[in-house]
Order: structure tokens, then C-alpha cells, then sequence
């Protein structure tokens, strides 16, 4: 695993909880204060890690407190990403995620040393790759998925910090299965109408399901776009040359690990999926460039009826 908790705590050099805490609570309440602070392990109340991240979303922050109770967060977030928003957690991560998209520049820039600042991205970025390397399959029906997850856990971290190349390049490298199914899973969610996708049922609205939405987060940002340095990786990066060529290494780097007809047969559909892939790109880099309220509930094109 890359995201090793004890590790990232080495490098973030986390300090004490403050003796004094003058920070103004966002619901008037600072009982959550000393109650998070005296947490030992890692199992926080979810309630008071909600009220805190309303509290670093909404009001003035207490540096060393912040400084303080960010591993907690994280750990807290981690824990619900690996669950498939299966946990106690899973409301704390929406709100959490949104403080984290919206406020970064602030919470990072004003409240943390550099090194802590890196430290805590490099913490996300890892838990996104490890959960990436969980895929371990090419065919999905179900309510809820593991990539859904992951794929809104890229959505915020893309909104809140400008290192998206390096994640995506370690992604992209397919040096694990995992991360080679998640490729394919990404790729197809691009290049086949919801009715073709080979990876994903169709929604249906009383079972869910569907392919992946590439401009999804986790929390509610709604104002904001990606950041401007990951939109122009995208755009020179995801060209139908770069997706090409992934297809051609999926094949290769799955032949023999899974059973599954998948990998070849979304090779062999390229040139046919050619234009509807390039339409899609052409529209997702321009739904991450604006504000993710303007993003679709569905493709252009594409129409309620054709769900089952």
C-alpha cells in the first residue's frame, strides 16, 4: 500500500493539540473541539468531525489546531474511501471533501508549513492510487461500485491541488492490474454510449448502477472547476493517440491475469468509437474548465429513454 498512515505522519511531523482554542465554531457549539483533540486512535465521532469540517469550510481557522486535527481528518477520509462510502464516515467525507476543493489555497497557504501542506496531498494522492488497485474486475452491475469512489475522490483532489500529472502518470503506467482496470473502466466510460458500455450495466432508477461520470466529486462543489494546471494536462494528454495506445498496453499488461474478453474488444472498437470518444473529450475538458454545476447529468446526446 502506498498510503501508509504511520509514514505519512513521519513526514507531516504532526504537532500537539493547542492548550488554548479561540476558534469560532460554525454551529456555535466548541464542545467538538476537545473531544477531537483528545482522541487517541482512530475512531473519532463522525458527528464532530462533520461539525469541524463545516467549521474549516465556513469560519476563520485556528492554525495550530488545524495543523493538529488534519491526520485525524484524513485517516477519517481514507477510512470511507476504502469502504465504498460504507462507513460511519461516509457523510463526514462529503463535507470534509468540499472544506478540502474550496478552501485549500487557504487551509495550505495561511495555516500550514509547506512540508505538511505536501505531506497531506501526497497522503491523498497515494489512498486515490491504492484504490485505483483495487479494481479487480471488467464487469460491474450493481448499486454501488468501487470505482464510483475512487472516481470522485480524482474529482476533488483534481479541484483542490495542481499536481494531477503526477497521479495520473503513475495511474496511466498500468504497472499493477488494478490500475489497468481502472484505466479501462475510465476509457469506457468515454467511448461507449451507457447501453454499449461493455464494463458497466445501464442505470436503471431501482437498481443504480451505470458507467463512471469523469467530472464527479465527492462533497458539493458546485462553483468551481478543476484546477487551471490539471484542465491543460488533460487537454494535452487525453488525446485519442494517448487512448489508443492505453488500450494497446491494457492488452498487454492483462493478457493472462484476468478472464475476460473486455481489453481486446474495446481495442477492436476504437475507429468505430472513434468520434463519439473525441466528442466526449472535447465536452469533459470543457465541463472541468467551469464551474462542475454546469456539468451534465448526462452526456449531450444522450436520452433518458435510452435507460432501461
Amino acid at each position: 500500500m502506498r498510503s501508509d498512515f504511520k509514514k505519512f505522519l513521519r513526514s507531516y511531523g504532526r504537532p500537539k493539540a493547542p492548550t488554548d482554542i479561540w476558534q469560532k465554531p460554525f454551529d456555535f457549539d466548541a464542545r467538538h473541539y476537545a473531544r477531537l483533540c483528545a482522541i487517541k486512535d482512530d475512531d473519532p465521532d463522525p458527528d464532530d468531525l462533520i461539525d469541524y469540517a463545516h467549521d474549516i469550510n465556513y469560519t476563520e481557522v485556528q492554525e495550530n489546531l488545524f495543523a493538529h486535527l488534519l491526520p485525524l481528518c484524513l485517516l477519517a477520509w481514507r477510512t470511507d474511501l476504502f469502504a465504498n462510502h460504507n462507513s460511519k464516515y461516509c457523510g463526514y467525507r462529503e463535507y470534509f471533501a468540499t472544506a478540502i476543493a474550496s478552501r485549500w489555497d487557504y487551509l495550505s497557504g495561511r495555516l500550514l508549513v509547506q512540508q505538511r501542506a505536501k505531506a497531506a496531498e501526497g497522503f491523498m494522492r497515494d489512498c486515490i492510487l491504492d484504490k485505483i488497485d483495487c479494481e479487480n474486475a471488467l464487469s460491474h452491475d450493481g448499486p454501488w461500485l468501487s470505482a464510483y469512489a475512487w472516481v470522485g475522490a480524482l474529482g476533488t483532489y483534481a479541484v483542490a491541488f495542481p499536481s494531477l500529472g503526477e497521479l495520473w502518470t503513475r495511474w496511466w503506467g498500468f504497472e499493477t492490474a488494478g490500475h489497468t482496470i481502472g484505466g479501462l473502466q475510465y476509457i469506457s466510460s468515454l467511448m461507449y454510449e451507457e447501453r454499449d458500455n461493455p464494463i458497466f450495466t445501464p442505470w436503471t432508477p431501482t437498481e443504480g448502477g451505470g458507467p463512471l461520470w469523469p467530472w464527479e466529486t465527492e462533497g458539493f462543489i458546485y462553483d468551481q472547476g478543476w484546477n487551471a494546471a490539471n484542465v491543460e494536462f488533460l487537454r494535452k494528454t487525453l488525446t485519442l493517440d494517448y487512448v489508443h495506445d492505453a488500450l494497446e498496453r491494457a492488452v498487454r499488461a492483462l493478457d493472462g491475469k484476468i478472464h475476460s474478453n473486455v481489453p481486446t474488444e474495446m481495442l477492436g472498437d476504437f475507429e468505430l468509437q472513434k468520434e463519439l470518444l473525441s466528442g466526449r473529450i472535447t465536452y469533459l475538458l470543457q465541463y472541468l474548465a467551469g464551474p462542475l454545476s454546469d456539468a451534465p447529468i448526462l452526456w449531450p446526446g444522450d436520452d433518458w429513454r435510452t435507460r432501461r
